[in-house]
């Protein structure tokens, strides 16, 4: 073969190769694009939140289910597969009914109905399981009353009118003093001083880092006593004649911050007084004024209910509650009450209606799973009286008392309401305090006669003591 013919072959074959690529390249380019076509629209559905259905043969937009509990680390199941432990976000959930199964070691499971919308997080973040052993230990024996400080770590014990301040284990923190007989017990802000107000209208202080009781003759005709949440030692008292007074406990020393005074209550940054021509003032700490508002000539005001945050509910003479709004007009919440109180985080308010119903109302809380802002929810009806009804750690929960009955019930209304029967006081009168982040309850127990102080250790951790009733 000659140099030519050599020539003409390679040419040729250089010039099928380029067309091999060519074709190849251009077969690869309509590929891609049908893959590109085919794939990219159902990568931006699921970017969107949108899953293939099985059963109904098309996609579908899918939820997430966002769990949180106490104790945490706890197993999350949803109909029936695990996705892990507390805090824990359920994803690519179908819209629809979806059980949700909550479980610990040494707890009580928790199970419920929840429904999954699609494209939306679905909440249950105050789940608080219940240990399956609930065992009480005994602080003090023959205890008329008590009051637990502010810092969850100190307890006042009225016995026989002597006061001793013990620690949540019963170790001595103050050793006894002699006082008169003892009604309400209020606790300082800062856990130094404790306030007892005595059944013939007098007042006394206990200073707990001196040992002393100092009695408060200025406030003697008070009918409404407070502490100032910010200034120690400072006591705001509204006084039978009207006055509004601040009296600093250290220095001995008052002065008249307002008058014409039929109600006050506080928040962390301000004080707000109802007045005899029915207005509401805000005033700072410093008695400054702030706002005014205008309030309906009648009914006439019995109690106002302050958060924090200086959120105000009133609560007027024929039992109607309502709401001043940021807007400050007056939001009816109830025609009728018998009870009421804030959350803890200030955005909701339980309701008791009559005996036996408790309902609560939001009114703040968008993230709240089960009642809509504005709205109300019946939580609990029984068919014997409820009472001392207060909220629970995290303000997911009310305890209260239904005979001699201690009972912890959540406020998630949907599916159906969990309520555990924590202990009995044995036909007395518990004056339940809730411990910190709601592991302990302290309370009164009948036992053989004679009136305990105990403690209810509501965790099942290794690391927590528990203790029989009786014990020391």
């Amino acid at each position: 073969m000659t140099l030519s013919h050599l020539r003409l072959v390679s040419s040729f074959l250089a010039s099928y190769i380029r067309a091999m690529k060519r074709t190849h390249r251009l077969l690869a380019f309509l590929l891609s694009l049908a893959l590109f076509l085919t794939l990219g629209p159902l990568l931006v559905l699921y970017a969107m939140g949108y899953r293939w259905g099985v059963r109904s043969g098309a996609t579908q937009e899918v939820g997430v289910l966002l769990v949180e509990s106490v104790p945490r680390r706890a197993i999350v199941a949803v109909n029936g597969r695990v996705r892990g432990a507390t805090p824990q976000a359920v994803s690519n959930l179908p819209p629809g009914s979806a059980t949700l199964e909550v479980t610990a070691a040494g707890y009580q499971g928790y199970r419920k109905q929840l429904n999954i919308l699609p494209g939306q997080v679905t909440e249950s973040r105050t789940i608080r399981l219940i240990p399956e052993q609930l065992t009480a230990h005994m602080l003090a024996d023959g205890v008329q009353r008590f009051s637990l400080a502010p810092n969850r770590r100190a307890l006042a014990v009225v016995k026989n009118n002597v006061i001793r301040v013990i620690d949540t284990d019963g170790a001595i923190i103050m050793p006894p003093r002699t006082i008169q007989p003892a009604g309400a017990l209020l606790w300082s802000p800062d856990s130094t001083y404790l306030l007892m107000q005595h059944p013939a209208g007098a007042a006394s202080a206990v200073n707990l880092a001196e040992g002393t009781v100092q009695a408060l003759q200025v406030l003697s005709h008070a009918v409404d006593i407070v502490w100032d949440p910010r200034v120690p030692a400072r006591l705001l008292a509204l006084l039978s004649d009207g006055r509004l007074l601040a009296y600093h406990v250290a220095a001995g020393k008052s002065e008249v911050i307002a008058d014409s005074i039929t109600a006050f209550a506080v928040s962390s940054r301000s004080i707000y007084v109802i007045d005899t021509a029915m207005q509401l003032h805000q005033l700072t700490l410093q008695a400054e004024e702030v706002a005014v508002h205008a309030l309906p000539p009648v009914p006439a005001v019995t109690l106002l209910r302050v958060t924090p945050a200086g959120r105000v509910a009133i609560q007027f003479e024929d039992g109607q509650l309502a709401v001043l709004t940021d807007h400050n007009e007056l939001l009816p919440v109830a025609q009728k009450i018998q009870s009421a109180g804030w959350s803890p985080d200030g955005q909701l308010l339980y309701l008791q209606t009559d005996p036996s119903s408790v309902y609560v109302y939001n009114v703040a809380d968008e993230r709240h799973g089960s009642i809509p802002i504005g709205q109300q929810q019946l939580v609990v009806r029984l068919s014997r009286p409820i009472h001392d009804i207060q909220w629970f750690a995290g303000g997911g929960h009310l305890i209260f008392q239904v005979d001699d009955e201690l009972v912890l019930a959540e406020i998630d209304t949907r599916d159906h309401v969990r309520t555990y029967t924590l202990d009995s006081t044995n036909l007395g009168e518990s004056q339940t305090e809730v411990g910190e982040e709601g592991r302990q309850l302290f309370y009164l127990k009948n036992n053989g006669g004679s009136t305990a102080l105990v403690s209810l250790m509501l965790t099942a951790s290794p690391v927590d003591r528990t203790y029989g009733i009786g014990s020391k």
